[in-house]
């Protein structure tokens, strides 16, 4: 059975390339058994792509979370993705023999490490290599990329060490665990002037919610005040993550009178991000005064809780809209209000008060720390109460065939439902909808269909 042509096999090599790990790991199951031809090659290429990756993470690995953006929009140093495969070939043809023994030893089990002294020598030849080459030949945009990256590379030995600690130091540390922070740090200082903020650098770059890079400012510096640590190697730090917090506050503006599901699940996100902030600030420096960021971080705690305090205020006018009541009469002139089951489903009103209940239910976690619990708690249970007297009659009214459009009526009772997982939890609104699965029409009903 033929195998890939060259053309194929080059196309096929820049699409693994791209691809997820987890689609390397699927197309190397699902072809593993398929004997030979193109099966075989097409598995050879996906396991080959996963062990470069391996063998660059282990190389690498201090500086792997600093090849691209982050993912959360924090302000890092940033280089291309494709720099670390350059600089392994490169020190490929200084010491073929050095990379074919930290090769060997991925391909005979990635999941053990290979040893330190090997991966901190390529990385210190990659330094040199980064100094006395074309920028371009590695991606970099200039020189100053290029020493930027060369400085990273020297503190990779250090930064190795330090981040097998670093679950530890997350937590609250002892007395041992503490003398081992400060002496890694002392070490990069005296590696390098900036040693100490690049090993920082290179911490955070390990996190995945960069705001935990505080917790270790703060053991660093024995929780000193703002203003201390502004003029300091690591003000960067404090001042980068505020910037994101503002960024992201800035993209939050809730109208009450006409947002829609997707812009509330946007802001949500970013209002979670902004608390994960908002939260490490108050953990690492709790009652922090004075500096450049403690006054800027009041402004953005304090317009967020206005704006969501606005926010949940208004909901439960909305929701009444989108399920609005009617006069039932009962005898002369006596009347009560029932659910309008002949109400628009599909309202605008309807979409709306959708939209502020995933606000007020996706904030269910973050609202301490946005300052702005006691209104979504108490608006929480204010639409709650009100929706499930909505749901309890109209249900009633399904059960008996009081309303015109069964159809009509059952998606309002649906949206009570899901009304009532956003503002009270999940299993209420399951209930709701189970109970309206089994409230089938009355015998008369059933008797006139047929």
């Amino acid at each position: 059975m033929a195998g890939l042509s060259d053309a194929k096999r080059q196309a096929m090599t820049v699409l693994m390339g791209h691809a997820p790990e987890a689609v390397l790991e699927a197309i190397e199951s699902r072809f593993q058994g398929a004997g030979g031809g193109l099966a075989a090659d097409v598995v050879a290429l996906a396991r080959g792509q996963r062990m470069q990756r391996a063998t660059l993470r282990q190389t690498f690995g201090p500086l792997v979370g600093l090849m691209g953006p982050r993912a959360d929009g924090v302000s890092a140093p940033s280089f291309p993705r494709s720099t670390l495969q350059a600089l392994w070939c490169a020190v490929e043809g200084q010491r073929p023999e050095l990379t074919e023994q930290i090769a060997l030893h991925v391909r005979m089990d990635p999941e053990t490490a290979v040893p330190a002294d090997r991966l901190d020598a390529v990385c210190q030849l990659a330094a040199a290599t980064v100094r006395n080459v074309e920028p371009a030949s590695l991606g970099l945009s200039d020189a100053a990329m290029a020493d930027d990256l060369a400085a990273f590379l020297e503190m990779a030995p250090i930064a190795r060490k330090a981040q097998g600690s670093l679950a530890d130091w997350l937590g609250r540390l002892d007395g041992e665990q503490q003398t081992v922070l400060r002496l890694a740090f002392k070490d990069a200082d005296r590696l390098r002037v900036d040693g100490g903020a690049r090993l920082m650098e290179l911490m955070m770059a390990e996190l995945p919610r960069a705001a935990e890079v505080l917790r270790l400012i703060s053991a660093l510096t024995d929780q000193a005040p703002a203003d201390f640590i502004d003029g300091t190697e690591l003000a960067s730090f404090p001042t980068r993550l505020l910037q994101q917090a503002e960024t992201l506050g800035a993209r939050i503006q809730i109208d009450p009178t006409r947002i829609g599901v997707s812009e509330a699940r946007a802001a949500i996100t970013h209002l979670g991000q902004i608390a994960v902030i908002l939260r490490e600030f108050d953990l690492a420096f709790p009652g922090a005064t004075g500096g450049n960021w403690t006054k800027r971080l009041q402004v953005v705690r304090r317009r967020l809780t206005d704006q969501l305090d606005t926010t949940f205020r208004s909901t439960p006018g909305v929701v009444d809209k989108a399920l609005p009541l009617g006069a039932a009469r009962l005898a002369g002139r006596m009347s009560r209000m029932v659910p309008d089951l002949a109400a628009d489903p599909d309202a605008p009103s309807a979409h709306r008060a959708t939209a502020l209940l995933e606000i007020l239910a996706g904030t269910r976690s973050l609202a301490a720390d946005l300052g702005c619990e006691g209104t979504r708690r108490t608006v929480g249970e204010a639409v709650a109460g009100r929706v499930d007297s909505y749901a309890e009659e109209a249900l009633r009214m399904l059960h008996d065939g009081d309303f015109e459009d069964r159809a009509r009526a059952e998606k309002l009772i649906d949206m009570a439902a899901e009304f009532l997982s956003l503002s009270r939890n999940p299993e209420a609104g399951a209930l709701v909808r189970r109970r309206m699965a089994v409230a089938g029409p009355t015998d008369l009903e059933a008797g006139n269909a047929a």
